[in-house]
Formats: structure tokens, C-alpha cells, sequence
């Protein structure tokens, strides 16, 4: 049903996860953010990481995309066995949302280094850098997404390549019975020749980078972060005047007071 995601057991409730919009004044440093992205079918929970300045003296929170426990196998992290992760951690299983066998990781698989493994022989880093990490930046007064990339990695199972490509393979026996050495030194250490069957290997890396053009940051640090400011020196202004004011009756009653206390020995002599 509606706010409902049905292909997982049992189903995912959205709420209250966010969009693209954390909410007016509704983030803080170090706390945990959750937003429903619409591809990974799923409520992803956002790290705070650090605050920096960024264009025209903007404070920007930086949320990373949580691996630990959100990406650990169901063994490790029971309530992932909603999900069916049952197999090796980082990676999410999407075939029950996708009918295909579809696994998403992060780039490289980052976070996952069963899968990163085999890197070497994919052509990918053996050691992925956590540069690669998913983040979105997030302005604290207004809740909206300023800067992000949300890169994301589709990997699928494949299986070894048979030799003889003349002959007919009727099961996979057969195929593992070609792998001889005489066959090796023929074709040569022939990746997709000699890869285990069953290897997770990647299909395409998604991302999405998106940043709010200069001229509305621009527009932004004058009308509210300059308004804002203003507003807090005319707070101050404010209760400076006010103890200023008070220190300025005080004395004035002290000097009223001082002039009566003077007339009324005058008054007494006549």
C-alpha cells in the first residue's frame, strides 16, 4: 500500500524517513539522519560526519551513508534478514524487489572486502578509498541538500567462460573438467576463463552528484544568512540599550532622591 514498500518480509514503512528535505531547523551536529532512496527501494541511514564552510561562508553538515550495521548480513545484524542479506556483508539485495539477482554496493565495493577481494581481477582497486563514500551536505537552517553524490555500484553472479567453445556444455561439470592445464597454457590466465563460478562482479556504477549553483548560494548568504546576522547584533543591540537604559533610571532616581534628601533640612530651617 501507499507509504509501504512491499517486496521485502515484511514490508518497509517509509515514514519517517525524508526525501530530498530534512526539515526547517531539524538537523544537528552528530546526530543520524534516514532517507528513503527511491532506486535502492529502502530507508538509508545518514551518518553526521563533519561541518565545514562552504561557498560565501555557508555552514554545510556532511551525512555519510552508514555501512556499519546498515550493510552487515543478517548473522552479523539480525534485522537485515527483512532484506535477505543473508550472504556476505556490504552488499544489499535488491532480487526480490528487481526479480533479477541484482546486489547494490558502494563504488568499488567500498565497505565490502569479501567482494573486494577480487578486485585485482576486475580491473577495480584492490583498496578502495573511502573518498568514495556516498554523502550529502546538508544546509542546518533551511533542511535542504546542497551539495551530494550518490554513487552506487550494480553488481550482479556470472560464471566462468568454457575453452572449447565448439563443444556442448551440458552442466557445469563439464566446464570445470575443461579447466586443464594444457588448456591454461593454450589460452593463457584468461580472467574470464579461470574466475570462480558464482562471482559477484560489477555491472555499472551510478551517481548522482548535484550542487546548488553559485548564484543561489550567493542569493542565500545575503538574504538569510546576512539577515540572520544582523538580527543577532540587533538582539545584542537590544540588550545593551535596555541595560543602558536601566543603569540611566537608576542613576536618575539615585540623583532625585539625593536633591530630596538636600531640600529637606532647608525646608525644616524656615
Amino acid at each position: 500500500g501507499k507509504g509501504w514498500i512491499d517486496c521485502y518480509d515484511p514490508p518497509m514503512q517509509i515514514s519517517p524517513a525524508k526525501d530530498t528535505f530534512f526539515g526547517i531547523d531539524n538537523v544537528r551536529e552528530h546526530d543520524t539522519q534516514t532517507l528513503f532512496v527511491d532506486d535502492l527501494y529502502k530507508n538509508i541511514v545518514l551518518d553526521y560526519n563533519h561541518t565545514y564552510k562552504w561557498e560565501d561562508n555557508i555552514d554545510l553538515y556532511r551525512y555519510t551513508v552508514q555501512s556499519e550495521p546498515q550493510y552487515d548480513n543478517a548473522s552479523l545484524w539480525p534485522p537485515n534478514a527483512q532484506y535477505a542479506m543473508y550472504g556476505v556483508s556490504g552488499v544489499q539485495n535488491l532480487t526480490g524487489c528487481k526479480g533479477i539477482p541484482i546486489f547494490v554496493s558502494f563504488p568499488e565495493f567500498l565497505a565490502a572486502p569479501d567482494f573486494a577481494a577480487n578486485n585485482s581481477k576486475m580491473g577495480l582497486d584492490p583498496n578502495p578509498s573511502w573518498k568514495h563514500l556516498p554523502y550529502v551536505d546538508v544546509e542546518p537552517r533551511t533542511g535542504a541538500i546542497y551539495n551530494a553524490n550518490k554513487s552506487l555500484q550494480l553488481n550482479t553472479f556470472i560464471h566462468s567462460l568454457p575453452f572449447n567453445y565448439s563443444r556442448r556444455y551440458e552442466n557445469v561439470s563439464q566446464i570445470n573438467a575443461d579447466r586443464t592445464e594444457v588448456n591454461r597454457v593454450a589460452f593463457g590466465d584468461k580472467s574470464l576463463h579461470w574466475i570462480a563460478d558464482g562471482l559477484t562482479v560489477p555491472m555499472v556504477e551510478l551517481s548522482e552528484c548535484e550542487q546548488l549553483p553559485s548564484n543561489q548560494a550567493k542569493v542565500f548568504s545575503t538574504d538569510v544568512i546576512d539577515t540572520t546576522q544582523w538580527a543577532n547584533r540587533l538582539e545584542w543591540i537590544g540588550v545593551l540599550a535596555g541595560c543602558l537604559f536601566a543603569a540611566w533610571c537608576t542613576i536618575c532616581g539615585y540623583q532625585m532622591a539625593k536633591r530630596k534628601q538636600q531640600q529637606q533640612p532647608a525646608q525644616l530651617q524656615r
